[in-house]
C-alpha cells in the first residue's frame, strides 16, 4: 500500500502551498493563522484567487493592517 502526503512549503514571501496528492490542483494562503486557502492548478492561481476573494470579502485585513484587538469578526 502506497501513502501519498501531501507536499507543502513556504515561499520567501510567506505563501504557504500545498500540493494535493492524486490531483492536480496546489492550495495556499499568504495567512494560514486566519485558516482560509484558495486552489489553483498552480501557485500563480492560488494568488490571483486570494487577490479576488480579497477584493470582495468583508471586513478582511492583510495580517500586517490588522489593528490592536480586531480580531476580523462582525458585530453584527
Amino acid at each position: 500500500m502506497t501513502i501519498e502526503l501531501p507536499v507543502s512549503w513556504v515561499e520567501p514571501d510567506g505563501w504557504v502551498f500545498e500540493a494535493i496528492p492524486g490531483t492536480p490542483y496546489f492550495i495556499g494562503t499568504p495567512e494560514p493563522q486566519i485558516g482560509v486557502w484558495v486552489m489553483g492548478f498552480d501557485t500563480d492561481d492560488c494568488r490571483r484567487a486570494w487577490e479576488e476573494l480579497s477584493q470582495q470579502w468583508v471586513g478582511y485585513r492583510p495580517q500586517g493592517d490588522r489593528l490592536e484587538g480586531f480580531d476580523g469578526a462582525s458585530s453584527r
